[in-house]
């Protein structure tokens, strides 16, 4: 078995926040955060692939939101979540590859002022940077 330390591995931290990306979460969307407030405990299950040229890994994963935020005056959400990922499948030189491991998401990302929407913000084509610490051990 070798160590893998996987970076920019993207996740979806929730729909109401963040735009999803090239993976099927099996939650439905949550209600819009309350302003200055922080709502946590929120679990999404989701599968992702990651792509090495022509070769893929699929993962599915289990995240916990840690805390959620979000700044009406910015419209600025910063969410950090954790959980677990588990290699289900793989093509080319990752065909066999297995494994598991954790990962911790940091997010911060900004939508645009609309009176009409929730707290004033549109989050809806948001904009920013998840940034996903993936540690875990990978044999193929």
């Amino acid at each position: 078995m070798r160590r893998l330390a996987a970076a920019g591995l993207v996740l979806s931290l929730g729909r109401s926040a963040i735009p999803s990306r090239r993976h099927s979460p099996s939650t439905t969307r949550p209600g819009p955060a309350p302003s200055h407030a922080e709502e946590q405990g929120r679990t999404r299950h989701f599968v992702e692939q990651l792509t090495f040229g022509s070769d893929t890994v699929t993962i599915t994963a289990l995240a916990v939101r840690v805390s959620r935020q979000l700044d009406a005056s910015t419209c600025t959400v910063t969410e950090k979540d954790k959980g677990v990922w588990v290699i289900t499948k793989g093509t080319g030189a990752f065909a066999k590859a297995k494994g598991a491991g954790h990962f911790v998401a940091n997010a911060t990302v900004t939508g645009t002022p609309d009176a009409s929407k929730p707290h004033g913000c549109d989050l809806a084509n948001a904009t920013g940077k998840v940034v996903v610490d993936a540690k875990g051990r990978v044999k193929s």
